[in-house]
């Protein structure tokens, strides 16, 4: 609801300062015979531009914002009682980065405001981590899983936490 809102609100404004810029040639001193009238013109008529860019993009910028980190991941992780490190990573296993960590003994897990992109976790305490696979998180929707590590088995793989 909000995002819409924030697209109305800049599509609104994209076409009052469409309209705005189409106005300014039309000054009544734009055919004045003075140069200080034709000074006048030029600076206003710089300023107005100049100003409305800025804030033009500005608001896009804002729009991106607002749109691309609002997801959320949320994860049931049965550890059968085991502390360990939940790490949500970006990218891709062998060229990933970690967003964000946290212990958990079991239960429900979650990682809010994320941004568009690739994301995996990687489980446990030592060297060797349990996996999940690279989703694809898109904006303006939300995410779920169940998890279950179990020594030898269970639905995620094992890697070397230095290969991720």
């Amino acid at each position: 609801m909000r995002c819409e809102h924030i697209r109305a609100s800049f599509s609104q404004f994209q076409a009052s300062l469409v309209d705005e810029l189409k106005t300014v040639g039309r000054l009544p001193f734009q055919n004045a015979n003075t140069s200080i009238d034709k000074a006048l013109f030029a600076y206003f008529k710089g300023e107005v531009v100049m100003s409305k860019f800025f804030v033009a993009i500005f608001g896009l910028f804002l729009s991106f914002a607002v749109n691309a980190c609002n997801i959320d991941f949320s994860i049931e992780l049965q550890t059968f009682g085991e502390n360990v490190a939940v790490e949500l990573r970006t990218g891709a296993p062998g060229s990933s980065r970690t967003v964000t960590s946290q212990r958990s003994q079991g239960g429900s897990v979650n990682f809010g405001k994320l941004c568009a992109g690739s994301y995996f976790l990687a489980i446990g305490n030592g060297d060797s981590v349990s996996v999940t696979p690279v989703r694809q998180f898109e904006s303006d929707h939300s995410y779920s899983g169940k998890i279950t590590l179990q020594r030898g088995s269970g639905n995620v793989s094992k890697q070397s936490r230095k290969s991720l």
